[in-house]
C-alpha cells in the first residue's frame, strides 16, 4: 500500500512517453521553422535586442506568474474553505511550475492536490476542482480579450464560434444549475462516480458570485499582462505591432500556446506568432519574438520556480 501521494508521479513509462511526444512535436515545429528562416538571422536579431525592454518583459512575466496568478489561486482555495498564506501558495505554484520540465500534460497539478491533501487535509478532488476552475477562468479571460479586441481587427474566420464558446464558459462559471444538471446526469448514468464528479465541480458551485467576479478580474489582468509581455518583447526586437490589433491577435497566440500538444507551448507559440503577425514584421523578427516569448514567459519562470523546491520538499517530508 502506497503512503506517499507523490509516488505515483514517478511510476510507469506512460508520463515519460507523453512528455517525449510533446518534446518531439515542439522539436519538429521548430526544425520546420528554422528550415525556412536562417538561424544566423535569428541570432543577429536576438543579439541586438533592446535590453531595457527585455528586463521590463521579464519583470512583467515574473509579476504575472509569481504575484497575480498566485493570488488568484489563493483566493480560489480560500473561497473553497482552504485558507493558506500567499507565501505557501507561491511555494506550491513555483515548485509545480518547475516540475513541468519533467511531467507532461499538466500532471504537476496533481502534486498541488497531493500537497494540499497531506498538509491541509483538503480532499484531492476538491484541490483538482480549484485547478479546473482556474483553467476555466484563464480560458474565459483569453476569449474575453480576443472578442473585445475583434472590434479593431478583421479576421477571415467566423468570430461567432468564439462568442458562443465565451457564452458557454460564462454559463459554466456563473450558473450553478449547469453543474447540478451534470451531477444529476452522472447519477442516472453512472452512480458510482457521482461523488467524485460532485467534488470535481465543487469550485463552480461553492464559490460565491461576488468572489467569481473578483476572480474574473484577476484573470483579465493576467491575460492583459500576457499580451503586454508580447508587446514589450516585440519592441525589444524592433517589431512595432499596432496597439489596436494586439489584444485580439495576442490572445490568439496565448490560446494557441496553451493547447497541450507541445512542450511548454514551444513551437506552437512561435508558429502562431508567425501566422497572426505576418503582416507587421519580417519572418526572422517574428520568429525571434516567438523564441524570446517562450524563454521569458515560459522557461525562465519555471527555472526560477526551482528556488522553492527546498522549502517544498521540507514541508512534504
Amino acid at each position: 500500500m502506497k503512503t506517499d501521494p507523490y509516488s505515483d508521479l514517478n511510476d510507469g513509462s506512460r508520463p515519460r512517453t507523453i512528455r517525449s511526444i510533446y518534446i518531439l512535436v515542439s522539436f519538429l515545429i521548430l526544425v520546420l521553422l528554422f528550415s525556412k528562416i536562417p538561424f544566423s538571422d535569428i541570432i543577429r536579431t536576438v543579439s541586438h535586442a533592446n535590453g531595457t525592454f527585455l528586463v521590463l518583459a521579464l519583470l512583467v512575466s515574473l509579476f504575472n506568474t509569481g504575484c497575480v496568478a498566485t493570488e488568484r489561486w489563493r483566493r480560489i482555495l480560500h473561497a473553497m474553505g482552504c485558507a493558506i498564506s500567499f507565501r505557501e501558495t507561491l511555494c506550491i505554484r513555483g515548485s509545480v511550475l518547475s516540475l513541468e520540465f519533467f511531467l507532461p500534460f499538466r500532471l504537476g497539478e496533481i502534486v498541488k492536490a497531493a500537497y494540499l491533501k497531506r498538509c491541509h487535509g483538503f480532499a484531492i478532488e476538491l484541490a483538482l476542482s480549484s485547478v479546473l476552475f482556474e483553467k476555466t477562468l484563464s480560458l474565459w479571460a483569453c476569449l474575453a480579450v480576443f472578442i473585445l479586441g475583434m472590434g479593431f481587427v478583421i479576421l477571415k474566420f467566423p468570430v461567432i464560434i468564439f462568442v458562443l464558446a465565451f457564452g458557454l464558459i460564462c454559463l459554466c462559471i456563473f450558473e450553478k444549475r449547469v453543474w447540478l444538471g451534470l451531477q444529476h446526469f452522472t447519477y442516472r448514468v453512472c452512480p458510482s462516480i457521482q461523488g467524485i464528479v460532485s467534488k470535481l465541480v465543487r469550485a463552480f458551485e461553492s464559490i460565491s458570485f461576488q468572489d467569481k467576479v473578483i476572480l474574473c478580474g484577476y484573470s483579465l489582468i493576467i491575460q492583459v499582462l500576457e499580451v503586454l509581455l508580447i508587446y514589450l518583447l516585440a519592441l525589444a526586437v524592433d517589431v512595432h505591432l499596432p496597439l489596436l490589433v494586439l489584444p485580439a491577435l495576442g490572445a490568439l497566440v496565448v490560446l494557441a500556446s496553451s493547447i497541450p500538444i507541445t512542450f511548454m507551448g514551444a513551437g506552437a507559440r512561435e508558429l502562431s506568432i508567425l501566422v497572426v503577425f505576418a503582416l507587421y514584421a519580417p519572418k526572422e523578427a517574428l520568429l525571434s519574438l516567438g523564441l524570446l516569448t517562450t524563454m521569458v514567459g515560459a522557461v525562465l519562470p519555471r527555472l526560477l520556480g526551482g528556488i522553492f523546491w527546498g522549502e517544498f520538499i521540507n514541508v512534504k517530508s
